[in-house]
């Protein structure tokens, strides 16, 4: 009896993205579209066209930016080259965004690993560069929030000082200190 071969056959796309692409082919807004996607996306990391994309960090940390990229390089152009560039390569989106639209957008529990891939992972990795070039980079910050809050002020101030992240008790006080170092005046 001959052999028949048998063709593999490539995975259905994810519901999300499938939803994603109807949205916008029916003329709808891509950005929108893009962070319902974004909120119903279940995928912590997959491998396309040989590239691996890890959207989910150890768990807890969630760069929505590269499934951003992973959605868009997805629709074949559909969206504004200009529009997807400054969201992609900036981190801008098309429209205003508050933060707290973002987080209902995306969801409680993305935003906030959202918050700690900001909290840690970025703020680490330029830390990390600066070393690798020898240069002191000093990043100073303030943590606005409450015990309260999903993210936890004590739990975010914390991240961010295991970064090496000076961190300071008040907006103001972190740009006085900011003032200080760029001016040379270090108090004594």
């Amino acid at each position: 009896m001959p052999r028949r071969s048998i063709a593999k056959q490539e995975p259905p796309p994810p519901q999300a993205l499938v939803h994603l692409r109807d949205a916008i082919a029916g003329g709808g807004d891509w950005f929108g579209a893009l962070l319902t996607a974004i909120a119903s996306w279940e995928a912590s990391e997959e491998v396309v066209d040989g590239r691996r994309f890890q959207y989910l960090i150890a768990g807890e940390a969630f760069d929505w930016l590269l499934l951003a990229e992973r959605l868009c390089d997805a629709l074949d152009g559909a969206i504004p080259a200009g529009e997807r560039e400054a969201l992609l390569f900036f981190g801008r989106p098309p429209r205003e965004l508050a933060e707290d639209e973002f987080r209902r957008a995306i969801g409680d529990e993305k935003h906030r690993a959202h918050l700690n891939f900001i909290y840690g992972i970025a703020v680490e990795e330029a830390l990390r560069l600066g070393r690798e070039e020898n240069r002191e980079l000093l990043v100073i910050a303030s943590v606005t929030g409450t015990e309260e809050d999903p993210q936890s002020l004590s739990r975010a101030t914390s991240t961010l000082e295991r970064a090496g992240v000076i961190v300071c008790n008040s907006n103001s006080a972190a740009a006085r200190l900011s003032g200080l170092l760029v001016s040379g005046d270090r108090g004594g």
